[in-house]
């Protein structure tokens, strides 16, 4: 229940996050990464009497690993929650905490420091009354979701394990079971230099991409229907940036396009991506004096696709029944750390407070009362988790 004690408790916590500037560093702004955030996590760590360790991801970048250890447990689940935000835009210029109408506004307080807030608050719970069955609980801070999700990678790559992850992040507090993946990568296109004057002596790059571009979209904008997935939809792919020539009395003898392909759970990126290059090699073959290169991957991340009857999503649905919040579960477009975390063998639901057409907005906010519930909820999932595991 959202009384006025525990929002104003929210407000409090959630202010002091989203006054902590973590802007990813490989996006403009970014030049104090989310070091002072991951510091800010390990000392409230500590103060609560948790296990806490800190590890550098990249330089200047550390996860942060705050564990309740319950004597007795057997079991171990885990909150992954990001640190990085994007860039600020717009009104919110700055990391300055706004509240009105019952929301806070600020960039990251729903992408996705109101889940950090929440799962702070459910942890506090359990230190005061730890679930039965004993299970220990984990909150892993990590880097880097935001660009290439290395501080996820970097945990399991440590040897990171748990028998169920909860990812933070916006569903409105409905069960997130299945996302979509992604590939992500650029293809050039080379021609000849020449001068305008005379544009017959040169080879017109940006000319041949713009039949890449049409044979993309014609025949790999959206996924065949024998692929839709019930929970995702049809994968898609996006043209997303573009760029080429060098002034305008130049033939451009180069022009470079990156693609977004978001990858449905039951295909596999690199397969995806090599399919679109095969195709883009065929174009090269049909269109006289095109030189096309479609470079490797620089993402390549696998969709989630939890089973329904695993434990961590029979308890997320009964503990959203038992609160009187949603409780079917659904999928979303786009990717989460909950991918590498199910690819290491962690059955993981993606949950938290807001919405996440507010995400990267120029007035992102997060509804206090909302963060309210879900403390609440978070506590209830490893509650039920402990009991619907505990004799096994």
């Amino acid at each position: 229940m959202a009384t006025d004690s525990n929002q104003q408790r929210v407000v409090e916590l959630l202010s002091e996050l989203v006054g902590i500037d973590s802007v990813n560093p490989d996006m403009p702004g970014g030049e104090r990464g989310e070091r002072e955030y991951s510091d800010h996590l390990a000392n409230y760590g500590r103060g609560l009497g948790l296990d806490v360790s800190q590890y550098e991801v990249l330089p200047g970048r550390p996860n942060a690993v705050l564990e309740l250890q319950v004597p007795g447990a057997t079991r171990r689940i885990v909150f992954d929650i990001h640190l990085d935000t994007v860039p600020f835009d717009g009104p919110i210029s700055s990391n300055d905490p706004q509240v009105r109408d019952g929301r806070l506004y600020g960039r990251g307080s729903c992408d996705t420091k109101g889940c950090m807030v929440a799962a702070l608050l459910a942890i506090e719970s359990l230190i005061a009354d730890p679930p039965e069955p004993a299970c220990d609980i984990v909150l892993m801070a990590t880097v880097d979701e935001e660009y290439l999700k290395r501080g996820v990678e970097a945990a399991v790559s440590r040897g990171f394990r748990a028998d169920a992850a909860i990812v933070g992040e916006p569903t409105g507090l409905t069960p997130i079971i299945a996302h979509k993946g992604v590939a992500r990568w650029e293809v050039a296109t080379y021609g000849r230099a020449a001068h305008t004057a005379k544009p017959a002596n040169g080879v017109n790059a940006i000319y041949h991409m713009s039949a890449v571009i049409d044979r993309l979209m014609t025949r790999h904008s959206v996924t065949p229907p024998a692929l839709r997935h019930p929970l995702c939809g049809d994968g898609t792919l996006t043209v997303a940036t573009i760029s080429g020539g060098v002034q305008v009395n130049v033939v451009p003898d180069e022009c470079r396009i990156q693609i977004d392909r978001r990858v449905l759970p039951n295909e596999n990126p690199r397969s995806t991506w090599q399919a679109v290059t095969d195709d883009l090699r065929s174009l090269e073959a049909e269109v006289p004096g095109m030189r096309l290169e479609s470079l490797e991957p620089f993402l390549l991340e696998p969709g989630l696709d939890t089973p329904p009857e695993a434990a961590i999503v029979l308890a997320a649905r009964e503990a959203g029944r038992q609160l009187g919040l949603p409780a079917e579960v659904a999928g979303v477009p786009y990717g989460t750390d909950g991918s590498t975390l199910s690819s290491a063998g962690i059955p993981t639901v993606v949950l938290g407070p807001g919405d996440i057409d507010q995400a990267h907005t120029p007035e992102e906010f997060v509804e206090i009362a909302q963060v309210v519930s879900c403390a609440a909820l978070y506590e209830a999932v490893v509650r039920q988790f402990a009991r619907e595991t505990g004799g096994s």
